[in-house]
Protein backbone atom coordinates (compact mmCIF):
# COMPACT_ATOMS: atom_id res chain seq x y z
CA UNK A 1 0.00 0.00 0.00
CA UNK A 2 0.96 3.76 -0.74
CA UNK A 3 0.88 5.60 2.76
CA UNK A 4 0.61 9.58 2.31
CA UNK A 5 0.99 11.81 5.16
CA UNK A 6 0.64 15.37 6.28
CA UNK A 7 3.07 16.64 8.26
CA UNK A 8 1.76 19.48 10.60
CA UNK A 9 -0.74 18.34 13.11
CA UNK A 10 -0.55 14.40 11.57
CA UNK A 11 2.87 13.80 11.38
CA UNK A 12 4.55 16.44 13.70
CA UNK A 13 2.76 18.67 15.99
CA UNK A 14 3.31 22.44 15.36
CA UNK A 15 6.28 23.64 17.19
CA UNK A 16 8.13 20.32 17.57
CA UNK A 17 11.37 19.23 15.80
CA UNK A 18 10.90 15.11 16.11
CA UNK A 19 8.26 12.23 15.36
CA UNK A 20 6.58 11.03 18.59
CA UNK A 21 7.69 7.47 19.80
CA UNK A 22 4.48 5.81 19.06
CA UNK A 23 4.24 7.66 14.93
CA UNK A 24 8.35 6.36 14.96
CA UNK A 25 6.75 3.12 15.57
CA UNK A 26 4.15 2.56 13.35
CA UNK A 27 5.72 4.16 10.37
CA UNK A 28 8.92 1.85 11.30
CA UNK A 29 6.80 -1.28 11.48
CA UNK A 30 4.47 -0.20 8.48
CA UNK A 31 7.77 -0.11 6.03
CA UNK A 32 9.20 -3.14 7.69
CA UNK A 33 5.59 -4.74 6.81
CA UNK A 34 5.94 -3.83 2.63
CA UNK A 35 4.24 -0.67 2.47
CA UNK A 36 5.55 2.37 1.13
CA UNK A 37 5.38 6.11 2.89
CA UNK A 38 5.15 9.45 1.08
CA UNK A 39 4.93 12.98 2.87
CA UNK A 40 2.31 14.88 1.30
CA UNK A 41 2.15 18.48 2.25
CA UNK A 42 1.24 21.93 1.58
CA UNK A 43 4.73 22.96 2.21
CA UNK A 44 7.58 23.40 -0.18
CA UNK A 45 10.19 20.57 -0.50
CA UNK A 46 12.50 24.28 1.18
CA UNK A 47 10.07 24.07 4.18
CA UNK A 48 10.13 20.78 5.31
CA UNK A 49 12.80 20.30 7.77
CA UNK A 50 15.71 18.72 7.01
CA UNK A 51 15.71 15.88 9.58
CA UNK A 52 12.12 14.74 8.05
CA UNK A 53 13.21 14.84 4.00
CA UNK A 54 15.95 12.66 5.49
CA UNK A 55 14.29 10.27 7.38
CA UNK A 56 14.84 6.84 5.66
CA UNK A 57 11.55 5.70 5.97
CA UNK A 58 10.19 7.97 3.70
CA UNK A 59 9.74 6.62 -0.42
CA UNK A 60 9.07 10.33 -1.54
CA UNK A 61 7.53 13.40 -1.23
CA UNK A 62 4.41 15.73 -2.37
CA UNK A 63 5.39 18.58 -1.67
CA UNK A 64 3.44 22.14 -2.37
CA UNK A 65 0.36 20.86 -2.22
CA UNK A 66 0.68 18.54 -5.36
CA UNK A 67 2.75 21.06 -7.31
CA UNK A 68 6.51 19.52 -6.34
CA UNK A 69 6.17 15.46 -6.21
CA UNK A 70 9.99 13.80 -5.49
CA UNK A 71 10.09 9.83 -5.73
CA UNK A 72 13.22 8.13 -4.47
CA UNK A 73 15.27 11.52 -5.16
CA UNK A 74 13.79 11.35 -8.87
CA UNK A 75 11.07 15.05 -9.82
CA UNK A 76 8.61 12.97 -11.11
CA UNK A 77 6.32 16.26 -11.41
CA UNK A 78 6.92 20.04 -10.97
CA UNK A 79 4.62 22.91 -11.78
CA UNK A 80 5.08 26.72 -10.96
CA UNK A 81 2.95 29.83 -10.84
CA UNK A 82 2.87 31.93 -13.49
CA UNK A 83 4.93 34.83 -13.53
CA UNK A 84 2.20 37.13 -13.75
CA UNK A 85 -0.43 35.40 -11.48
CA UNK A 86 3.14 36.62 -9.25
CA UNK A 87 2.73 39.56 -10.29
CA UNK A 88 -0.55 40.28 -9.90
CA UNK A 89 -0.81 38.40 -6.48
CA UNK A 90 1.77 40.47 -4.71
CA UNK A 91 -0.13 43.72 -5.78
CA UNK A 92 -3.23 42.60 -4.35
CA UNK A 93 -1.37 41.91 -1.07
CA UNK A 94 0.99 45.08 -1.37
CA UNK A 95 -2.47 47.59 -2.35
CA UNK A 96 -3.86 45.92 0.69
CA UNK A 97 -1.48 45.89 3.17
CA UNK A 98 -1.82 42.29 3.33
CA UNK A 99 1.26 40.43 5.48
CA UNK A 100 2.72 36.95 3.07
CA UNK A 101 5.14 34.41 2.09
CA UNK A 102 6.04 33.15 -0.82
CA UNK A 103 7.21 29.53 -1.43
CA UNK A 104 9.75 29.37 -3.75
CA UNK A 105 11.69 26.59 -5.11
CA UNK A 106 14.89 28.59 -4.54
CA UNK A 107 13.88 30.66 -1.31
CA UNK A 108 10.98 31.56 0.69
CA UNK A 109 9.99 35.12 0.38
CA UNK A 110 8.54 37.30 2.91
CA UNK A 111 7.71 41.27 1.47
CA UNK A 112 9.57 43.84 4.12
CA UNK A 113 7.42 46.08 5.04
CA UNK A 114 4.80 43.23 6.52
CA UNK A 115 7.50 40.98 7.88
CA UNK A 116 6.91 41.78 11.66
CA UNK A 117 3.27 41.28 10.88
CA UNK A 118 3.86 37.86 9.55
CA UNK A 119 6.46 36.40 11.87
CA UNK A 120 4.35 37.43 14.67
CA UNK A 121 1.08 36.03 13.74
CA UNK A 122 2.64 32.54 12.23
CA UNK A 123 4.51 32.20 15.71
CA UNK A 124 1.20 32.76 17.60
CA UNK A 125 -0.12 30.28 15.60
CA UNK A 126 2.37 27.76 15.72
CA UNK A 127 3.05 28.06 19.33
CA UNK A 128 7.01 29.06 18.99
CA UNK A 129 8.75 32.50 19.66
CA UNK A 130 9.01 34.57 16.78
CA UNK A 131 12.73 33.76 16.46
CA UNK A 132 12.45 30.42 15.81
CA UNK A 133 9.60 30.75 12.74
CA UNK A 134 12.90 30.76 10.71
CA UNK A 135 13.74 27.66 11.56
CA UNK A 136 10.18 26.23 11.52
CA UNK A 137 9.42 27.76 7.97
CA UNK A 138 12.92 27.32 6.40
CA UNK A 139 15.48 30.53 5.53
CA UNK A 140 13.44 34.10 3.67
CA UNK A 141 14.79 36.27 1.63
CA UNK A 142 12.82 40.09 2.13
CA UNK A 143 11.78 41.75 -0.53
CA UNK A 144 10.82 44.96 -0.89
CA UNK A 145 9.09 45.16 -4.38
CA UNK A 146 5.55 45.64 -4.62
CA UNK A 147 4.87 44.24 -7.86
CA UNK A 148 6.80 41.09 -8.45
CA UNK A 149 9.38 42.38 -10.81
CA UNK A 150 12.29 41.55 -8.47
CA UNK A 151 10.81 37.80 -8.19
CA UNK A 152 10.42 36.79 -11.51
CA UNK A 153 13.59 38.45 -12.30
CA UNK A 154 15.71 36.00 -10.00
CA UNK A 155 13.62 33.22 -12.09
CA UNK A 156 12.79 31.41 -8.91
CA UNK A 157 9.71 29.19 -9.52
CA UNK A 158 6.80 30.14 -7.17
CA UNK A 159 4.57 26.75 -6.06
CA UNK A 160 2.75 28.36 -3.32
CA UNK A 161 1.32 30.94 -0.53
CA UNK A 162 0.72 32.17 2.52
CA UNK A 163 -1.11 35.12 3.77
CA UNK A 164 -2.04 36.57 7.52
CA UNK A 165 -4.35 38.75 8.39
CA UNK A 166 -6.26 39.49 5.72
CA UNK A 167 -8.91 42.27 5.23
CA UNK A 168 -10.83 40.03 2.92
CA UNK A 169 -11.95 36.00 4.18
CA UNK A 170 -11.23 33.22 2.11
CA UNK A 171 -13.97 33.66 -0.37
CA UNK A 172 -13.74 37.46 -1.29
CA UNK A 173 -9.46 36.21 -1.18
CA UNK A 174 -10.34 33.53 -3.80
CA UNK A 175 -12.57 36.16 -6.01
CA UNK A 176 -9.90 38.40 -5.85
CA UNK A 177 -6.95 36.54 -6.92
CA UNK A 178 -9.28 34.53 -9.70
CA UNK A 179 -9.84 31.44 -11.22
CA UNK A 180 -5.86 30.37 -11.54
CA UNK A 181 -5.17 29.86 -7.95
CA UNK A 182 -7.58 28.19 -4.53
CA UNK A 183 -7.31 29.45 -0.93
CA UNK A 184 -7.46 27.12 1.96
CA UNK A 185 -7.39 27.94 5.40
CA UNK A 186 -4.26 27.80 7.72
CA UNK A 187 -3.02 24.30 8.36
CA UNK A 188 -2.79 25.57 11.94
CA UNK A 189 -4.56 24.48 15.54
CA UNK A 190 -6.44 27.40 14.80
CA UNK A 191 -6.87 28.35 11.76
CA UNK A 192 -9.53 31.89 10.89
CA UNK A 193 -11.11 33.47 8.18
CA UNK A 194 -8.19 36.17 7.45
CA UNK A 195 -5.12 34.10 6.86
CA UNK A 196 -5.02 31.33 4.17
CA UNK A 197 -2.30 28.67 2.22
CA UNK A 198 -2.46 29.91 -1.90
CA UNK A 199 -2.15 26.96 -4.23
CA UNK A 200 -2.92 26.92 -8.16
CA UNK A 201 -6.69 25.78 -8.81
CA UNK A 202 -5.69 22.43 -10.97
CA UNK A 203 -2.75 21.16 -8.49
CA UNK A 204 -4.00 19.61 -5.30
CA UNK A 205 -3.03 16.91 -2.94
CA UNK A 206 -5.21 14.37 -3.93
CA UNK A 207 -3.69 15.25 -7.91
CA UNK A 208 -0.22 14.64 -5.85
CA UNK A 209 -1.57 11.44 -4.82
CA UNK A 210 -3.06 10.54 -8.82
CA UNK A 211 0.96 11.00 -9.98
CA UNK A 212 2.62 8.90 -7.71
CA UNK A 213 0.04 6.03 -8.56
CA UNK A 214 0.04 6.61 -12.47
CA UNK A 215 3.65 6.81 -12.05
CA UNK A 216 4.13 3.21 -10.03
CA UNK A 217 1.15 1.75 -11.78
CA UNK A 218 -1.26 1.27 -8.25
CA UNK A 219 -4.35 1.56 -7.99
CA UNK A 220 -6.43 3.84 -5.89
CA UNK A 221 -7.83 1.33 -3.82
CA UNK A 222 -4.17 0.41 -2.72
CA UNK A 223 -3.93 3.91 -1.15
CA UNK A 224 -4.63 5.63 2.53
CA UNK A 225 -3.76 9.02 2.91
CA UNK A 226 -3.95 10.77 6.74
CA UNK A 227 -4.77 14.71 7.40
CA UNK A 228 -5.97 17.38 9.39
CA UNK A 229 -5.68 20.34 8.04
CA UNK A 230 -8.52 21.92 5.30
CA UNK A 231 -5.66 21.32 1.92
CA UNK A 232 -6.01 17.53 2.77
CA UNK A 233 -9.74 17.12 2.51
CA UNK A 234 -9.45 16.14 -1.39
CA UNK A 235 -6.98 13.51 -0.43
CA UNK A 236 -8.93 12.04 2.28
CA UNK A 237 -11.39 11.60 -0.28
CA UNK A 238 -9.62 10.56 -3.33
CA UNK A 239 -7.36 8.09 -1.58
CA UNK A 240 -8.25 4.13 -1.19
CA UNK A 241 -9.02 5.18 2.68
CA UNK A 242 -8.84 8.67 4.26
CA UNK A 243 -7.62 8.88 7.90
CA UNK A 244 -8.31 12.03 9.60
CA UNK A 245 -6.98 13.10 12.93
CA UNK A 246 -8.99 13.77 16.14
CA UNK A 247 -7.31 16.92 16.22
CA UNK A 248 -9.04 17.59 12.74
CA UNK A 249 -12.10 20.32 12.22
CA UNK A 250 -15.34 18.76 11.69
CA UNK A 251 -15.55 19.23 7.87
CA UNK A 252 -11.76 17.34 7.36
CA UNK A 253 -13.51 14.54 9.43
CA UNK A 254 -16.68 14.00 7.50
CA UNK A 255 -14.70 13.95 4.47
CA UNK A 256 -12.56 10.95 5.83
CA UNK A 257 -13.42 7.16 5.78
CA UNK A 258 -11.91 7.11 9.42
CA UNK A 259 -11.05 9.13 12.25
CA UNK A 260 -8.22 8.25 14.71
CA UNK A 261 -7.16 9.98 17.95
CA UNK A 262 -5.36 13.01 17.73
CA UNK A 263 -1.40 13.10 17.02
CA UNK A 264 -0.57 13.34 20.46
CA UNK A 265 -2.94 10.74 21.90
CA UNK A 266 -1.04 8.00 19.52
CA UNK A 267 -3.55 8.82 16.61
CA UNK A 268 -1.56 7.76 13.80
CA UNK A 269 -0.60 4.69 15.20
CA UNK A 270 -3.83 3.88 16.64
CA UNK A 271 -5.29 4.09 12.82
CA UNK A 272 -2.49 1.72 11.50
CA UNK A 273 -3.15 -0.99 14.10
CA UNK A 274 -6.61 -0.86 12.39
CA UNK A 275 -6.04 -0.39 8.67
CA UNK A 276 -3.35 -3.98 9.77
CA UNK A 277 -0.52 -1.60 8.49
CA UNK A 278 0.78 -2.49 11.71
CA UNK A 279 0.31 -5.49 14.71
Amino acid sequence: MLCFFDIDGTLVGFGRNELIPSTQRALARTKENGHQLLICTGRSLRQIPAWLKENNLFDGIVASAGAHVIYHGAEIYFRAMSPDTVRRSIHLFTENEIPYTLQGEKHNYFAKAFAGRLVESLAEKAGVLPEQIEKLFGDYVLTTDPDGAEIVAANDAILGMLYEKSPFDHERMRRALGSELNVNPSSFNKPDPYSGEITQSAITKAAGIKTVMEHLHVPREETAAFGDGHNDIEMLQFAGIGVAMGNAPDAVKAAADLVTDSLESDGLYHAMQKLHLVE
